[in-house]
C-alpha cells in the first residue's frame, strides 16, 4: 500500500510513471527513467530552411540551417540542443550574395560569343569557335559558375596542317615546303613523256586530310588517226609513240588538202589534223558591172582564186568588191553594183527638214529640235560611199536648270550660284556651336528640282541629367547651352561619389556620368560589460571594424567574444556579459557492467572521462565525455550490453537446427544438410567475445552417383552394381567387341549405351498411350520416317518424327503423351495461394488472397489452359496506405479537412489575417503513410525595430511591434526631419515607409549693406540674420532719395535697394 514518488535534477524529465506503489504482487510500474530535457523548434530564418524539422528535439540533437542558392549564411549554421534545453547559439541569417566572373576573353585565333568585356553574372554561357584553318583543343563552351569560376578554361586554336603528299610514280609535287595550312592548293606534274587522266590538284581539307590522292602517270602515245574520204592512211598499227609518224595519200582525181605527213608530240596528240582530198573544180567567168569591170579576166578560175571588182568614176561598188571560187565551182557572192542611201528615221520632240526617200553619196539631210528642247548630237548628215549615213540620227532634249537653295539660319551652302545643272550637288554647313537638321547635301535632278529640301541649323544644347537618390540638382532648367553647368549637392549624412560638377560639350551630351550618394555609416561605442572591457575603444567605427571582449579573472564571457560594424549601423552582436558563475560538472553515472576513470566528485571543465566495460560487454554511447563550459556532460553516459551474435544466415539445401535470434558468448549453433547432400565447412558456430560467430556458414552439396545402366541387347556390362562413383567405369561387350563408359562429375554416363547390330531394319515403334503413329508396320527400312500425334489435352513429351537410322534403331525413344497440366503457381509477397496441389489440370483454377491491409493488384483468380500456362500473371499485394487528418495550426486552418487521405494528396495551410505560416504552406502523403512535413505554425506577424537614424533618434521603445503600432523619429536640435517621421508595421511583418533622414536646417542671411555716397548706414556688421532692419543717412547738405531703411528677408536678400544722397 504504501508508494513512493520519483523527481529528476534540474534539466532532466522523467520517462514513465513518477509514483510507484507496492502491490501484492510487488510494484505495480518499473522504475521510471531520467532523461535530458527537450529543445523547442528554433526559429525560421528569412531565406534559409534548417533540416531535421520537428515539434522538439532531444538533448545532444542537431538542426542544420541551409541558406537558399545565391544567399550566403552569416552565423552558427549547426545548433545543438542543449541539456538546459536551449540551443547552442543563436539561429544565422541569410544575406544575399553577388557572385560574378571574371571577364573572359577569346582564343587567339578564335572568337567568343558573346563578348564578355566585364564580370558575368551566374549562369552566362559563352561558346568559343576557331578561324577557318585552326582546330579547338579544349572545350566548346564555358558556364559561370556559382562559384564564380567559369567551369573550364579558354581554349587554344591550333594550326590544322596536312601531311606532306606523296609523290606520284613518275611525276612530281608542286610547290615542296614544310607545312601545309588549311585550303592550300599543290599541284601533281608528270615527267616528260607521261600524263594523266586523274585530278592534277589536291586542297588540304579543314580535317588535315588531303582532298585527292596522287595521280597514276601512265607513258604517253599516240591512238592511230582517223581515215579520211577520197584518201587513206599509209603507215600500219593503232598505237604510236612520241616522235613517229604516219602519212596520208589521195585518190586520183583529188588532191591533198593539209599536212599529209603527221607527227606523234608529247602531248598524245598529232602534230596536225588529219588532211582531207578535195576534188579537182574550177569556176565560169563572172558578170562585167554596169559601168565598172573586174580583174583578172580570164576563162576559167581555180578553187581559191579571187576576182576583183572595180567601178568608173562617181560609181561605188554595191556588194562585195572581191569574190572567190569555193570547192564547189561556183563564186562565193553575187556581182556587185552601184550604192544609195535610204531616208533616215524621225526623230522625237524634232523633224528631218530634207524631203526624199533615196539619196545619193555625198548628199546631206537637216534634224531641228521643236521650242524649249536642244539637238543632241549631229544635226546634218551625209550619205557616205558604203551607203550608210555618215552619223547616227540625233535627240531633243529638254533643257533643265535648278534654282538657288535657301541658306540656313546660322548656316551656309557651297557652290553659291545662280542656277544648277542636274546632277550638281550643294552641300550645306552650320556655325560653330549649331547641328544640321536634314540633309547635308542635296543634288539636282533631271525634274529641276532638289533631291531634298534645306536643313536648318539648330543650337546644340544638353537636355536636363537626371536626379539622384539622397541628393539634388541644385541648378534649374530644362535645357543648357554649351559649355553652361550643372551641380548636384549630397543631402546631410551622405557624401559625394563621382564628379558633382557637369559640363554641357559640344556634343550635346555631358561631361561626365551622374554622381551618386552614398550613406557615411559608422557604429557607435558599444556598451563596456561589467567585470570586463573591450578593444578597440573608440568614439566611432567604420563598416567590418571588430570589436573584441574578454572579462577579468575569475569570470566567463556569456555572449559573442567579437562583434563586426554591419552596413546597417548597427553591431552583428549584442554586448556579452562577464559572469562571476564557478562552472563545474557533476561525477557522471557509472554504467551497470562497467566503470569510468577518472572518478572524482566534481570535474573542471575541458576534463575528459573515459568509461570501460567489464568482458562480455561493449560500449553503447560515447567511450569519453568532455566537461563544457555549461556545466554539462558533452554526452549521456554509455551503458554496456552484452556481447550477442546475431542469428547467422540459412543455408541452400539444409536447415540451422537451434533455434534464437540472438546468441550469448560461447553459445553454439548447428547445420545439418537435407538428404542427398554433404555439408562442406564447420556444421558447428560458436558466438565469440567480438559478437562474430567462429566460422562463415557452412554449404550443403549434392551427393553424385550414376544409376545402372540399360543391358544392350545381345550384349552385357561389366561391374554390374546397383550405383556408381564418380569416375567409376562400366565396360560393355557386344558379339563382335565392346564400348566403354565413364560415369562423369555430372551423374551422367560420358557415352549412350552401345547396341549390337546385325540385321539393319527398325522394329515397330511403340504406341504412345493416348497417342499413335504412322505409317504402322512390320519393319522399317534406313531413313523411314514415323509420325506421332497425341489425342486432344495431351501432349507430345519427344521427338514428333523418328528416323530409321542405319544401325537398325530409331533416331530417337518413341515420345509419350503426357497429360496437359499446369505447374503450381508462384507465391506472392503479402498473401497466399488458396488452392492446394502442385499440378493442376486444363480448365483448374486457383485463387490468391491478400493479407489484411492489402489489396491485389491484377486478377486474382488464374486457369490452367490447354498450352499448360496459367491464363494471368500472378498479381501482387499492395498495402493499403493513408495519411491521418493533420493537426490544425492555432489562428489557422487547412484544406481539404477529411477522416484520412491518400498518396499524393494534398494538404493546404492558411493563417488568419495578422499571422505568417511558419513551415510549408503544403504537405503530401507519402507511400510511407506519413505526411512529407510536420503540420506548420501560424505565428503572428511582427515587425522588428527600424534602424536608428544619424543627428535624430526613435522615440519608441521596444524590439518588436505588432501590425499597426507605430514608432516616431524625432531629429536633434538644428536638423529637420526629411521623410516620414512616423512609421505603421503593416500586415506584410514590414514597415510602412523606409526611415527617414535628418538634415540641417540653414537659416539664410543677408550681406553686408553699403553706405550709400555722401552718406552712412548703421548698425554696420558682416552679415545680418532675417528681420534685421538697417538706416541710411545722407551727409549735411545731401537729402536722401529713395528709402531710409531696408529689412533682411528670410531668403537672404534685401527688401529694398541702397538709396542716394
Amino acid at each position: 500500500g504504501r508508494s513512493y514518488t520519483y523527481s529528476c535534477r534540474t534539466g532532466y524529465r522523467i520517462v514513465g510513471t513518477a509514483i510507484c506503489r507496492c502491490t501484492t504482487t510487488g510494484w505495480a510500474t518499473r522504475t521510471p527513467t531520467c532523461q535530458r530535457g527537450l529543445c523547442s523548434r528554433p526559429d525560421s530564418v528569412r531565406y534559409a530552411s534548417f533540416r531535421p524539422y520537428s515539434r522538439s528535439y532531444a538533448v545532444s540533437a542537431t538542426v542544420t540551417y541551409t541558406c537558399r542558392s545565391g544567399y550566403s549564411l552569416s552565423g552558427q549554421s549547426v545548433l545543438t540542443c542543449g541539456a538546459d534545453g536551449e540551443w547552442s547559439h543563436d539561429e544565422p541569417t541569410c544575406a544575399r550574395v553577388v557572385v560574378k566572373c571574371p571577364a573572359i576573353g577569346a582564343p587567339d585565333n578564335g572568337s567568343i560569343r558573346p563578348t564578355i568585356s566585364q564580370q558575368a553574372n551566374v549562369g552566362t554561357r559563352v561558346l568559343f569557335t576557331c578561324n577557318d584553318g585552326f582546330r579547338r583543343n579544349g572545350s566548346r563552351d564555358s558556364r559561370c559558375q556559382s562559384n564564380g569560376r567559369w567551369s573550364s578554361s579558354v581554349p587554344t586554336c591550333e594550326l590544322v596542317t596536312c601531311p606532306i603528299p606523296v609523290e606520284p610514280i613518275n611525276g612530281g609535287v608542286t610547290p615542296v615546303q614544310e607545312q601545309y595550312p588549311v585550303n592550300f592548293v599543290i599541284w601533281y606534274t608528270c615527267d616528260t613523256g607521261y600524263t594523266t587522266a586523274d585530278r592534277k590538284d589536291a586542297i588540304c581539307r579543314p580535317d588535315g586530310t588531303w582532298s585527292d590522292d596522287a595521280p597514276n602517270c601512265v607513258a604517253i602515245t599516240c591512238n592511230r588517226p582517223d581515215e579520211i574520204a577520197f584518201g587513206s592512211l599509209t603507215t600500219a598499227g593503232d598505237n604510236f609513240e612520241i616522235g613517229e609518224t604516219v602519212t596520208y595519200i589521195c585518190n586520183d582525181g583529188h588532191e591533198i588538202v593539209g599536212q599529209d605527213v603527221l607527227t606523234c608530240t608529247n602531248t598524245g596528240e598529232w602534230s596536225h589534223d588529219e588532211p582531207t582530198c578535195t576534188r579537182i573544180i574550177q569556176c565560169a567567168t563572172p558578170d562585167e558591172p554596169l559601168n565598172g569591170g573586174f580583174s583578172p579576166n580570164q576563162p576559167a578560175y581555180d578553187i581559191t582564186e579571187v576576182v576583183t571588182f572595180t567601178c568608173a568614176n562617181g560609181f561605188i561598188l554595191n556588194g562585195q568588191s572581191q569574190i572567190t571560187c569555193q570547192d564547189t565551182g561556183l563564186w562565193s557572192d553575187d556581182e556587185p553594183t552601184s550604192i544609195t542611201c535610204n531616208r533616215p528615221d524621225e526623230i522625237a520632240f524634232g523633224s528631218l527638214t530634207t524631203a526624199g526617200d533615196n539619196f545619193e553619196i555625198g548628199e546631206t539631210v537637216t534634224y531641228v529640235c521643236n521650242d524649249g528642247y536642244e539637238i543632241v548630237g549631229q544635226d546634218v548628215l551625209t550619205c557616205t560611199v558604203t551607203g550608210e549615213w555618215s552619223h547616227d540620227e540625233p535627240t531633243c532634249t529638254r533643257i533643265i536648270q535648278c534654282a538657288t537653295p535657301d541658306e540656313p539660319l546660322n548656316g551656309g551652302f557651297s557652290p553659291n550660284q545662280p542656277a544648277y545643272d542636274i546632277t550638281d550637288v550643294v552641300t550645306f554647313t552650320c556655325a560653330d556651336g549649331f547641328i544640321l537638321n536634314g540633309q547635308s547635301q542635296i543634288t539636282c535632278q533631271d525634274t529641276g528640282l532638289w533631291s531634298d529640301d534645306e536643313p536648318i541649323c539648330d543650337a546644340i544644347t544638353c537636355n536636363r541629367p537626371d536626379e539622384i537618390a539622397f541628393g539634388s540638382l541644385t541648378t534649374a532648367g530644362d535645357n543648357f547651352e554649351i559649355g553652361e553647368t550643372v551641380t548636384y549637392v549630397c543631402n546631410d549624412g551622405y557624401e559625394i561619389v563621382g564628379q558633382d560638377v557637369l559640363t554641357c560639350t559640344v556634343t550635346g551630351e555631358w561631361s561626365h556620368d551622374e554622381p551618386t550618394c552614398t550613406r557615411i555609416i559608422q557604429c557607435a561605442t558599444p556598451d563596456e560589460p561589467l567585470n570586463g572591457g573591450f578593444s578597440p575603444n573608440q568614439p566611432a567605427y567604420d563598416i567590418t571594424e571588430v570589436v573584441t571582449f574578454t572579462c577579468a579573472d575569475g569570470f566567463i564571457l556569456n555572449g559573442q567574444s567579437q562583434i563586426t560594424c554591419e552596413d546597417t549601423g548597427l553591431w552583428s552582436d549584442d554586448e556579452p556579459t562577464c559572469d562571476g558563475k564557478i562552472i563545474q560538472c557533476a561525477t557522471p553515472d557509472e554504467p551497470l557492467n562497467g566503470g569510468f576513470s577518472p572518478n572524482q566528485l566534481a570535474y573542471d571543465i575541458t576534463d575528459v572521462v573515459t568509461f570501460t566495460c567489464a568482458d562480455g560487454f561493449i560500449l553503447n554511447g560515447q567511450s569519453q565525455i568532455t566537461c563544457e563550459d555549461t556545466g554539462l556532460w558533452s554526452d549521456d553516459e554509455p551503458t554496456c550490453d552484452p556481447i550477442t551474435c546475431n542469428r547467422p544466415d540459412e543455408i541452400a539445401f539444409g536447415s540451422l537446427t537451434t533455434a534464437g535470434d540472438n546468441f550469448e558468448i560461447g553459445e553454439t549453433v548447428t547445420y545439418v544438410c537435407n538428404d542427398g547432400y554433404e555439408i562442406v565447412g564447420q556444421d558447428v558456430l560458436t558466438c565469440t567475445v567480438t559478437g562474430e560467430w567462429s566460422h562463415d556458414e557452412p554449404t550443403c552439396t549434392r551427393i553424385i552417383q550414376c544409376a545402372t545402366p540399360d543391358e544392350p541387347l545381345n550384349g552385357g556390362f561389366s561391374p554390374n552394381q546397383p550405383a556408381y562413383d564418380i569416375t567409376e567405369v562400366v565396360t560393355f561387350t557386344c558379339a563382335d567387341g565392346q564400348n566403354v563408359l565413364t560415369c562423369t562429375v555430372t551423374g551422367e554416363w560420358s557415352h549412350d549405351e552401345p547396341t549390337c547390330t546385325r540385321i539393319i531394319q527398325c522394329a515397330t515403334p511403340d504406341e504412345p498411350l493416348n497417342g499413335g503413329f504412322s505409317p504402322n508396320q512390320p519393319a522399317y527400312d534406313i531413313t523411314e520416317v514415323v509420325t506421332f500425334t497425341c489425342a486432344n489435352g495431351f501432349i507430345l513429351n519427344g521427338q514428333s518424327q523418328i528416323t530409321c537410322e542405319d544401325t537398325g534403331l530409331w533416331s530417337d525413344d518413341e515420345p509419350t503423351c503426357d497429360a496437359i497440366t499446369c505447374n503450381r503457381p508462384d507465391e506472392i509477397a503479402f498473401g497466399s495461394l488458396t488452392t492446394a496441389g502442385e499440378s493442376f489440370e486444363i480448365g483448374e483454377t486457383v485463387t490468391y488472397i491478400c493479407n489484411d491491409g492489402y489489396e491485389i493488384v491484377g486478377q486474382n483468380v488464374l486457369t490452367c489452359t490447354v498450352t499448360g500456362e496459367w491464363s494471368h500473371d500472378e498479381p501482387t499485394c499492395t498495402r493499403i496506405i493513408q495519411c491521418a487528418t493533420p493537426d490544425e495550426p492555432l489562428n489557422g486552418g487547412f484544406s481539404p479537412n477529411q477522416p484520412a487521405y491518400d498518396i499524393t494528396e494534398v494538404v493546404t495551410f492558411t493563417c488568419a489575417d495578422g499571422f505568417i505560416l511558419n513551415g510549408q504552406s503544403q504537405i503530401t502523403c507519402e507511400d510511407t503513410g506519413v505526411w512529407s512535413d510536420d503540420e506548420p505554425t501560424c505565428d503572428p506577424i511582427t515587425c522588428n525595430r527600424p534602424d536608428e537614424i544619424s543627428y535624430g533618434s526613435l522615440t519608441t521603445a521596444g524590439n518588436s511591434f505588432e501590425i499597426g503600432e507605430t514608432v516616431t523619429y524625432v531629429c536633434n536640435d538644428g536638423y529637420e526631419i526629411v521623410g516620414q517621421g512616423v512609421l505603421t508595421c503593416t500586415n506584410t511583418g514590414e514597415w510602412s515607409h523606409d526611415e527617414p533622414t535628418c538634415q540641417r536646417v540653414i537659416v539664410p542671411q543677408c550681406a553686408s549693406r553699403v553706405s550709400p555716397a555722401n552718406g552712412a548706414v548703421s548698425p554696420v556688421q558682416a552679415s545680418y540674420d532675417a528681420n534685421s532692419e538697417v538706416t541710411f543717412t545722407c551727409t549735411t547738405g545731401y537729402r536722401l532719395v529713395g528709402s531710409s531703411s531696408s529689412t533682411c528677408l528670410s531668403t537672404g536678400l534685401w527688401d529694398t535697394e541702397v538709396p542716394s544722397c
